[in-house]
């Protein structure tokens, strides 16, 4: 899930990637702030397990 925050200006253009991960021992929220590409987006993915 991603949000975009934004500002009346052209200077702040941000995106929110957020991943919920539920798992034996409780819920996790993984979360990065950046702009829309894949780097922000592999900050969150390597927090991911890899079994899916």
């Amino acid at each position: 899930m991603w949000t975009y925050l934004y500002r009346n200006t052209r200077a702040f253009y941000k995106w929110v990637f957020t991943c919920y991960l539920y798992t034996r021992l409780g819920l996790y929220i993984i979360y990065s702030v950046g702009d829309r590409d894949e780097n922000t987006f592999r900050e969150v993915e390597m927090y991911l397990p890899d079994d899916g």
